[in-house]
């Protein structure tokens, strides 16, 4: 049996030199399959594809290597190497944390007006450390935007954050002109609950300076797990409360099923009116009444109606179509 004479000589100088080379391969089972890799040439070129997916199975990962690479590593080679990026990305979370507070000075810095609130955890400093715990911005140009600009309508959510660093993400978005998304004020919360909506609502209000909620309108799109940031509400929804707020410009509304959030802005804007989104109300309405189109029809007719004579009549017509879907819509105060 004859062997595969390929070589490659070199010397160990800083600078690599070839001595000799015999490149081709004669009656070799796999020339480029590289068991002995090092875990550091194979986290070298993974890493970017861990971090983007850390879900990322370590068979998907030995299948990419051989396919791009021709390289048989270990399983073993590679679970090691997948903790490696991992515990290196965990890491590298806790040192942007430590680079927040330089951040937040920076923001000011070079966007004077801006307001950056940073909180750490009181626990944590009982015990001689800073740990986070929630953070608000809301840059000037975008507050100058709304204030001068901007229809007087805001909409309030909040979502999980997921990944390494749990948490919750609050914001405030607005709607231009040309009723694109136009984000007012965002923050980072250890959770939602009350106390983290009344913390966003009173910077909130003094970024703005709405005061107790004269004039603007406020909306929730009434969802458990909202956006990814940019498709932060339906536009439906949009539509249905911007025709709600011309028709109420003297009162706030505020749409929402969270218990939190209503008690937060109670407190924080007492002028504000409650109510709740019609698409939801629809939902929890079908469960419980067999509908029909005229049904839904008649909902919305109530939902659109400015008039209380038009609203009873309507509420007749519902009641003749089904009395108990009449009887559940009117667990609604008429005012929400």
């Amino acid at each position: 049996m004859q062997l595969c004479m390929s070589n490659l000589m070199k010397n160990m100088l800083p600078v690599l030199r070839v001595k000799t080379l015999k490149g081709e391969h004669n009656k070799c089972k796999d020339p480029c399959g590289n068991y002995k890799v090092s875990a550091t040439t194979i986290a070298f070129n993974f890493k970017e594809k861990l971090q983007a997916n850390p879900i990322y199975k370590i068979k998907e990962m030995r299948v990419d290597m051989k396919t791009t690479l021709n390289i048989n590593a270990h399983f073993e080679k590679c679970k090691r190497v997948k903790r490696m990026i991992l515990e290196d990305m965990k890491d590298s979370f806790c040192d942007d944390y430590k680079k927040l507070v330089g951040y937040a000075n920076a923001l000011k810095g070079s966007n004077p007006g801006t307001d950056v609130v940073l909180k750490v955890s009181r626990n944590a400093l009982e015990d001689r450390k800073r740990k986070f715990s929630r953070m608000y911005i809301c840059f000037d140009a975008l507050k100058n935007g709304f204030k001068n600009g901007l229809r007087p309508f805001n909409g309030l959510d909040g979502t999980f954050l997921k990944g390494k660093a749990k948490g919750q993400l609050l914001s405030a978005i607005g709607q231009d002109s040309m009723n694109h998304f136009y984000p007012i004020s965002w923050a980072i919360v250890d959770r939602k609950c009350k106390a983290s909506w009344v913390w966003f609502l009173k910077l909130l209000q003094k970024s703005l300076n709405i005061n107790s909620g004269e004039g603007i309108t406020f909306m929730s799109d009434m969802q458990k797990v909202n956006y990814h940031v940019c498709h932060f509400f339906i536009h439906s929804y949009w539509i249905f409360i911007c025709c709600l707020m011309y028709f109420h410009l003297s009162c706030i509304y505020f749409m929402t099923d969270k218990h939190e959030l209503i008690e937060a802005v109670k407190n924080i804007l007492p002028n504000a009116m409650h109510i709740f989104c019609v698409r939801h109300i629809e939902a929890n309405w079908i469960k419980k009444c067999k509908r029909s189109k005229m049904m839904t029809k008649v909902l919305w007719w109530c939902a659109w109606n400015t008039y209380k004579k038009e609203l009873d009549n309507h509420f007749k017509t519902l009641g003749q179509l089904s009395e108990k879907a009449k009887d559940h819509l009117l667990h609604f105060s008429i005012q929400s």
